[in-house]
C-alpha cells in the first residue's frame, strides 16, 4: 500500500494520518554466479523515495508529485502501483546479477 489510504474510499488508514514518503528496499546481492553454484552477500537495503523533491539550499522539500505509475484507465480505483526501482538496483555496490 503506496499511499495509506483506502483505495475506494480515500480515507488515511494510519491513526494519525500519516502519509509514507519513502519504502525501504530489502535485497539480496550477489558476488559470484556459476552455473552451478551462487555466492551471496548479505542482504542490502536501500531506500526508495516515493514523491519527488527538490533542494532549496540545504533542505530538501518534497512535493505532491507521486513517483509511481497509477493505471492509466483506472488511475486510484485499483491498489496497484509500478515503481521504477532501476537506479536503486544497479548502483554497482549492490553487484546483483541475473539469476535466470
Amino acid at each position: 500500500m503506496v499511499t495509506l489510504k483506502n483505495f475506494q474510499t480515500k480515507q488515511n488508514l494510519h491513526p494519525s494520518g500519516a502519509i509514507p514518503g519513502f519504502f525501504n528496499l530489502h535485497f539480496h546481492s550477489v558476488t559470484n554466479k556459476t552455473e552451478t553454484t551462487t555466492s551471496w552477500n548479505e542482504t542490502v537495503r536501500t531506500t526508495l523515495e516515493l514523491y519527488h523533491s527538490e533542494n532549496v539550499g540545504d533542505e530538501k522539500i518534497y512535493n505532491d508529485n507521486p513517483k509511481w505509475y497509477e493505471h492509466p484507465v483506472l488511475g486510484s480505483q485499483v491498489d496497484v502501483v509500478v515503481l521504477d526501482v532501476t537506479s536503486e538496483i544497479t548502483h554497482p555496490d549492490f553487484n546483483l546479477v541475473c539469476l535466470i
